[in-house]
């Protein structure tokens, strides 16, 4: 049995079916002009210009005085966007990069908490239906500051 197995038997060409191969179409593709290669330095000058300008722009409109919200209060949109400029970005979690917080805010808030610090600073929550805004502000020397809100989807 062990002969026979080693032994090789031809098969006969009935049996055997050749298989003619497919020959592919070639792609015809239009010419690709040469990929430019980004000054990465250039970039980054350009978006430090556009921070420092939009930075800029805002600090002259920062709230300078502490919120008088309490835990419980229904807040509206229009008073979020009167106490940060409208053209504040924040970072809004789960995405990419910052959005202009106006198009991130929903119709109504409702202050979910406010937690003090030792420090003297204090953290305000407010939950929506959708997302939670919070910040944080306090004094800082003779100043009182107030930081750019962190907007969270649910």
């Amino acid at each position: 049995m062990k002969l026979h197995v080693q032994v090789f038997h031809k098969q006969s060409t009935a049996e055997v079916k050749k298989e003619v191969p497919v020959k592919a179409k070639p792609k015809i593709s239009a010419p690709q002009e040469p990929s430019k290669q980004r000054d990465a330095v250039d970039d980054h000058a350009k978006l430090a210009e556009k921070k420092i300008a939009l930075y800029k722009a805002v600090k002259k409109k920062w709230p300078k005085s502490a919120t008088d919200f309490t835990k419980g209060d229904k807040i509206k949109k229009s008073a979020l966007t009167k106490i940060f400029p409208p053209e504040t970005t924040v970072p809004v979690m789960k995405t990419v990069g910052d959005q202009p917080l106006s198009k991130c805010l929903e119709a109504t808030y409702v202050v979910e908490e406010i937690i003090i610090h030792r420090s003297g600073w204090k953290t305000v929550r407010l939950r929506g239906k959708r997302t939670l805004v919070s910040w944080r502000e306090g004094a800082l020397g003779a100043k009182y500051h107030i930081s750019i809100p962190i907007v969270c989807p649910l």
